[in-house]
């Protein structure tokens, strides 16, 4: 089903317009925990998001190469820290998840995390390295004919 749904995407698009949502649900969220913590934590990863997005959907290579870069080492990290969580416990785990904020968390909610986290990341991984994507990114522009 995954294929046949990727055949008609627009990779490039779709996994930039994920990244600004996921930029603007990130301010939102950062924005939230300031007021129900009081106190604002800032996080610059928002301009990243939108950085990126912007540049995948105008089909950059270099874009691409980033985000998938970028994406397998946040699910490497994911792994390693799905390996060490039990013996270290989850004292030192802490979930900041949009409108979601949790320091010693229990061990399944750790793990809960970390599957989220799992998938978000494993979204642009998907798109972008699939056989369509490939070919959009190559050419550049995919109305130009060749």
């Amino acid at each position: 089903m995954i294929p046949k749904i990727l055949k008609t995407l627009d990779c490039g698009k779709t996994c930039g317009i994920y990244l600004i949502a996921l930029g603007t649900l990130s301010i939102f969220s950062m924005l939230f925990r300031g007021i129900s913590l009081n106190r604002l934590e800032l996080d610059l990863s928002p301009l990243l998001f939108f950085w990126a997005g912007n540049y995948l959907t105008k089909h950059n290579n270099t874009a691409r190469k980033w985000v998938m870069g970028i994406a397998l080492f946040f699910v490497i990290v994911v792994f390693i820290s799905a390996i060490i969580t039990p013996f270290s416990g989850a004292d030192y785990v802490k979930i900041n998840l949009p409108f979601y904020h949790e320091q010693k968390p229990s061990l399944a909610m750790a793990y809960f995390a970390l599957l989220a986290g799992l998938i978000l990341a494993l979204i642009p991984i998907v798109l972008l390295y699939s056989d369509k994507a490939r070919e959009e990114f190559k050419i550049g522009d995919p109305h130009e004919k060749a």
